[in-house]
């Protein structure tokens, strides 16, 4: 279970210092999000509602290591859960917590596949003063397993001070949850878009976060053919909700498409590239150590691009990892247009790997 101590300022300045993280108290409002948004999985794992718990979040306790700030809750649920049992688990989380002042359906969101909901929360970090409570988002999704592989993990991560038991939820492999992030990096079919809909903010940071994710899952990733089979289970479902009439691989060309842009960088003069870089300086507040640049985002798109050609290439099995000692000094980019690209061969090497064996 989570200690109390936890939810203290003495605790987050403690793991602020511990991890190296280098934030000063004003920038301590997403640690404390995360804190808040594991209490509430927490409160969620002691209710009767089965769910799997999916999305960034899910990445602290599946990586064990901090590389950014997840502030939401993503769960999904069967289809045949009707709104009494998901409102009475939300109401048993109320009841049994004193950290959360109410909860509320998110106004103006919602359909009958996903729901959203605050839940108020009291800070610790910083005084409220005359602000308004801030709240840790909450989406339940309505859908049927797409994963092939499901994990029961402990919540347990540095970010939390914990002790025995503790509580424990179902999450999707590294392998399953890298191809449902790698579907939601595809901004114009079945992913997060960049641009903004009637009455909302762009979704640049958010485009972002998928981007980043993938390619520290990446890193883990081991099962191809899971890999392969979750994608195309994934990409169908989110195709039949959004009423589009799309293969899986039409998405893996809208993800392509954006990553080449991410690799070229300033070089692919793509008014589409200005307005998604526009975000790497919002992102870059919830990464951990603070840093994310345009070769870093250039080196994520790489490892995608690779990803893209290997779920395509159904006859691979192997991923190919990069070493500084790999001789790429007769490796060449086939493609006279993708000149940023090419640059990463002097300005970053392991991006300029992988877009390599993306484009060969």
């Amino acid at each position: 279970m989570i200690k109390e101590s936890s939810f203290t300022q003495e605790w987050v300045a403690a793991v602020n210092g511990q991890h190296g993280l280098g934030r000063s108290e004003a920038q301590l409002k997403n640690f404390e999000k995360a804190i808040m948004a594991l209490h509430l999985l927490e409160q969620l794992s002691l209710t009767d509602l089965p769910f799997i718990f999916k999305g960034g979040t899910s990445l602290l306790l599946l990586l064990q290591e901090v590389h950014r700030f997840s502030v939401d809750i993503d769960i999904m649920v069967e289809p045949g859960i009707d709104e009494k049992k998901i409102v009475a688990a939300l109401s048993a989380v109320m009841e049994n917590s004193t950290r959360f002042a109410y909860f509320q359906k998110d106004p103006g969101r919602g359909s009958t596949r996903i729901q959203h909901f605050r839940f108020y929360y009291k800070p610790f970090v910083e005084p409220l003063a005359d602000n308004p409570l801030p709240y840790i988002l909450l989406d339940v999704a309505k859908a049927a397993n797409p994963y092939t592989q499901l994990m029961d993990v402990p919540i347990r991560t540095s970010l939390l001070d914990t002790s025995e038991p503790l509580g424990h939820v179902s999450i999707p492999s590294a392998d399953c949850l890298l191809a449902d992030k790698l579907t939601a990096f595809a901004p114009e079919t079945i992913g997060v878009p960049i641009t903004a809909e009637p009455g909302h903010r762009p979704k640049r940071v958010e485009a972002l976060k998928q981007l980043f994710d993938v390619s520290n899952l990446f890193d883990i990733c081991t099962d191809l053919q899971e890999i392969r089979q979750t994608y195309h289970q994934v990409a169908t479902q989110e195709a039949q909700a959004r009423g589009l009439t799309i293969a899986p691989d039409d998405a893996l060309k809208d993800t392509l498409k954006y990553a080449l842009l991410l690799g070229n960088r300033d070089e692919s003069h793509s008014p589409l590239y200005e307005q998604l870089s526009k975000g790497i300086p919002e992102f870059r507040k919830f990464v951990a150590n603070r840093s994310f640049s345009d070769l870093d985002a250039a080196r994520c798109a790489g490892k995608i691009a690779y990803l893209v050609r290997l779920i395509r290439a159904t006859d691979r099995q192997a991923i190919e990892r990069f070493s500084p000692d790999t001789d790429m000094s007769e490796w060449h980019i086939p493609e006279s247009k993708n000149q940023g690209i090419s640059d990463l061969k002097m300005l970053d090497p392991e991006a300029y790997f992988y877009w390599c064996l993306a484009l060969a």
